[in-house]
């Protein structure tokens, strides 16, 4: 928001200089507090002499050189936005307003938040602006869902747009590599982890393609469970469009108690069995498994979901059941484009929030994906899984073929000639990994 339309609303717009000033001359008295002023840019000062000042102690700092009122004196003689607050003697003047040194981080976080709320006040105005517009075909619920992903955006600090230096990208690669790598989660199925790497990783989108009825929903109740009820749960959001979110739950429940889903459904289990399922309550409860059942979900509708649990900041991951069950298809677009666009949509959601998401999708007959490739080109990792059923007292066995993969080399959880996971039918269903002695 401009400052004009902002006096036109009769608002301030927030700015701290105190705050702004008092992280230069902390680090224009003593360069070594500049880690202290992490993930801080010059865009977010409110003064555009200070944001210049700051580029300029950042730029000498990461090249090794001495940043000081002295040193930088000579760079911004001939600068208009300099000469306006004082010329060279702001620098001095800046020194004076050293705060104590550990509240500069503090201080920091103040500057960004003033900036978060500026961004805002500009998409609100943007929100009026397109809602009063309705010569450009588009929807209110379009403009609500754009909307906000920039408020999102402005939230969690995700802006993949954003041109970053090469040296500070660097640094947090190697900061995340001494703290251990990636972050993680495994699914609890040993051979899958190793395929993916170690786990799900955050940011990355997984796709899984099968025929109709070969486990797509129990693969994924299964790997949602495992997380669920591992030592340090991973909270996550599991979006369903086919089926209801209790019958996912009883399938966790039934895995649970020992028993099969069906009979929870058809309400008969003994009193034992019974029992156990009621007393599996405080196992699902604050763990922060969240559900969303939405028949006929639109492409808006998803984009509002993945911008709401972003915005919560609850989870570390989203599955979707399944990818072409999204609907709200435009008639000049080609199902093959706007299942592109979805598959995108998930894939821009893992980057820009740093969470991971697990979507199937349905193959035809041929043992294509209904819609095209779409979500191929968009993940991260690609699984094929296929399944050989068995005597109805025996498990079924499953196998997972990696298809594609951009990060890691290629490793098969098992193949058609030989299956690498079982699906048990009795208890749950759900899936296990197949043991070396297996007969």
């Amino acid at each position: 928001m401009t400052r004009r339309s902002a006096i036109e609303h009769d608002l301030r717009i927030p700015h701290n200089e105190e705050a702004e000033q008092t992280i230069l001359g902390t680090l224009l008295i003593n360069n070594a507090y500049w880690r202290q002023a992490s993930g801080l840019r010059a865009e977010h000062f409110f003064d555009p002499a200070n944001g210049k000042i700051f580029a300029a102690i950042k730029q000498m700092i990461e090249a090794g050189r001495l940043a000081n009122p002295i040193t930088l004196r000579d760079r911004f003689l001939a600068d208009g936005d300099f000469e306006g607050v004082g010329g060279p003697a702001y620098l001095a003047r800046l020194t004076a307003a050293l705060g104590a040194p550990l509240t500069l981080t503090d201080y920091a976080h103040v500057v960004m938040d003033l900036h978060s709320r500026r961004d805002m006040m500009e998409i609100a105005e943007d929100l009026m602006r397109q809602a009063a517009d309705t010569s450009d075909g588009g929807t209110g619920a379009q403009v609500a869902a754009r909307t906000l992903a920039r408020l999102v955006d402005v939230n969690t600090g995700a802006s993949g747009d954003m041109m970053r230096d090469a040296g500070e990208v660097f640094d947090e690669v190697v900061a995340q590599m001494v703290g251990g790598g990636e972050r993680k989660w495994r699914t609890g199925l040993w051979r899958l982890d190793k395929a993916m790497g170690g786990g799900l990783h955050a940011g990355r989108f997984y796709g899984i393609r099968a025929r109709f009825k070969a486990g797509k929903t129990t693969l994924l109740s299964t790997i949602s469970y495992n997380l669920l009820m591992a030592d340090e749960p991973c909270p996550h959001l599991f979006i369903s469009l086919e089926g209801m979110a209790g019958s996912i739950i009883q399938t966790m429940a039934a895995r649970f108690a020992g028993v099969n889903a069906e009979d929870i459904r058809n309400g008969t289990l003994d009193p034992a069995a019974t029992e156990r399922v009621i007393n599996a309550r405080p196992y699902f409860q604050g763990r922060g498994l969240s559900f969303v059942r939405r028949p006929r979900m639109t492409l808006t509708d998803l984009k509002t979901i993945l911008a709401r649990y972003a915005m919560a900041k609850k989870g570390h991951g989203v599955m979707l059941d399944y990818l072409q069950l999204i609907s709200g298809k435009p008639a000049k677009q080609s199902t093959a484009e706007f299942l592109d666009e979805v598959a995108q949509t998930l894939a821009e959601f893992c980057a820009n929030h740093g969470m991971w998401c697990i979507a199937p999708a349905q193959e035809n007959r041929e043992g294509q994906l209904r819609g095209g490739d779409g979500m191929l080109n968009a993940c991260d990792q690609a699984y094929a899984l296929g399944r050989m059923e068995c005597a109805d007292n025996m498990p079924d066995q499953a196998w997972l073929e990696m298809i594609a993969s951009r990060y890691n080399r290629g490793y098969h959880v098992g193949t058609e000639k030989d299956p690498q996971l079982l699906i048990h039918k009795d208890v749950g269903p759900y899936f296990t990994d197949k043991p070396d002695n297996y007969i």
